[in-house]
């Protein structure tokens, strides 16, 4: 049998792990892998955990895993964290044949979008900075 379990200090969910046996006991026993579990056993917080879901397969409790603590946030879980999208401009030169270009980039999670182009350096980073203040 596997298994998907809640950790939780002074009554607040904090953890959330899958196991089988007698994992869920380490997360509070002091010996954990998560460093914030640990800290808080050796500063005398209430901490407890309980078995919620089982399964037959590890998968199954993986998958399990995986969507509870992203729908929950558990502050000690460090895997499956949603990242912001981080948009970040930058400058780039386009060396061509009869002329030199500049082009103000956007980039939002990854993907590229020219947001302007320019014939001097100068009018490009005018807009840049324009863009870094908001």
């Amino acid at each position: 049998m596997f298994y998907v379990y809640y950790a939780y200090e002074n009554n607040k969910l904090v953890y959330i792990g899958e196991g089988k046996e007698q994992r869920y006991k380490k997360i509070i026993s002091g010996v954990s892998h998560c460093y914030e579990a640990n800290k808080s056993h050796f500063e005398g917080n209430n901490l407890r955990s309980e078995i919620v879901y089982t399964f037959n397969t590890k998968q199954e409790a993986l998958k399990k895993e995986k969507e509870l603590i992203l729908e929950l946030k558990p502050k000690w879980n460090t895997t499956h964290k949603v990242r912001a999208a981080k948009t970040t401009y930058r400058l780039k030169t386009f060396y061509g044949k009869k002329c030199t270009v500049w082009r103000v980039i956007k980039i939002d999670d990854g993907k590229w979008k020219t947001l302007g182009r320019y014939k001097t350096k100068q009018e490009a980073r005018d807009l840049l900075e324009n863009l870094r203040k908001g």
